[in-house]
């Protein structure tokens, strides 16, 4: 276990040492990063050098192994050995340290560990299109409905490439292979370029993959792309997602998530929109509870077609208006890693996703 952890508690982040934790907060905005942890602000960067990664603090290199980042170039300086056996000890580690029980990877029981099965033995190659939070577009578009996606103002191989005059006043910036590389621009006259374009070539740098985070199969070997959406928000100036998991073409679960700041909440429901009492990863239900969005069954059923092809998978939108847009298509929620509290859905859950007898691997 590690001995220091971070902790959200009502939108709050924690440091916790020990029986100890203290608030901090933190801006990755710029190529100068802050914390602030109580009454100390701790400015730095970080230097990639050789293959690692250092925290330059008051100009005294130190070398990093932990995090989010430094964790990927690991796995990248070590993928030619990434064979299953390697991946299944590595994902073994990180749930049992994550959530303190050690993961069944060849007889899964959990949410959780079925979740890391697929990341290992499914093969379905639809899996890599539609991880893909660029090429998904097409293929929704192409069995749906084009209207449900939000359109393309621009893609680019290089960031150096984009066009920023010719964007409208409002858009994201978005790299397609990894949650959250996300730049929302409300005002593009304060938007500092040159500092954008740095912040996406970092994200497209070939150890930023979503596979090597936690092995995440459906986005190895992607093309990296950066591509600009129209900005939306709703009438409280953001946006719901709402998350529809399919297992075994039935639905797992829905999820609405708000509030993504400071605020984050998500409450889970049934097919029925029963409120189910489950909090994941931290964050609190919101208060009041979201209402029943007005395309819910709309929603539901394009979900349900788009789930049809796959063992698992989690669909989400967006609902602005009388409009519903597709947010993305996600295989492995949480990482397999998800703190469910109580833990019992972890095993509920679990056993409403049948998994085949033998691992399902397609040709490569």
């Amino acid at each position: 276990m590690r001995f220091i952890k971070k902790e959200v508690r009502d939108g709050r982040k924690y440091l916790c040492i020990g029986p100890f934790s203290v608030r901090y907060e933190t801006d990755r905005t710029h190529e100068i990063r802050t914390v602030k942890i109580g009454f100390i602000t701790i400015r730095y960067r970080y230097d990639l050098e050789a293959g690692i990664i250092y925290l330059l603090l008051f100009g005294t290199k130190i070398p990093l192994n932990t995090g989010e980042g430094s964790k990927r170039l690991a796995h990248f300086k070590i993928r030619e050995r990434l064979d299953i056996e390697e991946c299944k000890r590595i994902l073994r580690r990180d749930l049992k340290d994550k959530l303190g029980y050690e993961p069944n990877l060849d007889d899964p029981k959990t949410y959780n560990e079925k979740i890391l099965w697929m990341k290992l033995y499914e093969r379905n190659p639809l899996i890599r299109i539609c991880c893909d939070k660029y090429a998904v577009k097409q293929y929704v578009s192409d069995i749906i409905d084009p209207a449900l996606v939000l359109p393309v103002l621009g893609a680019w191989d290089d960031p150096e490439q984009i066009d920023f005059d010719a964007l409208p006043e409002q858009y994201v910036l978005k790299v397609n292979w990894s949650s959250g590389f996300n730049i929302f621009v409300r005002n593009k006259a304060e938007l500092d370029r040159e500092g954008t374009v740095k912040k996406l070539k970092e994200w497209m740098q070939p150890y930023k993959n979503s596979y090597y985070d936690a092995f995440n199969w459906g986005y190895k070997d992607l093309k990296p792309v950066v591509y600009a959406e129209p900005y939306i928000e709703q009438f409280d100036g953001q946006v719901y997602d709402y998350k529809f998991c399919f297992a075994n073409g039935e639905l797992l679960y829905f999820l609405i998530a708000k509030d993504r700041g400071q605020n984050l909440s998500k409450d889970f429901f049934d097919a029925d929109f029963n409120h189910l009492p489950v909090q994941s990863g931290g964050a609190p239900n919101a208060d009041p509870l979201p209402e029943r969005p007005k395309n819910y069954e709309r929603m539901l059923e394009i979900a349900k077609k788009l789930a049809e092809p796959f063992l698992f998978v989690r669909v989400d939108f967006y609902e602005v208006g009388d409009s519903i847009y597709l947010g993305e298509m996600t295989f492995y929620p949480g990482g397999g890693k998800l703190a469910l509290t109580p833990a019992r859905f972890d095993y509920d859950w679990g056993e409403r996703i049948h998994l085949p007898k033998t691992p399902n691997v397609y040709e490569e």
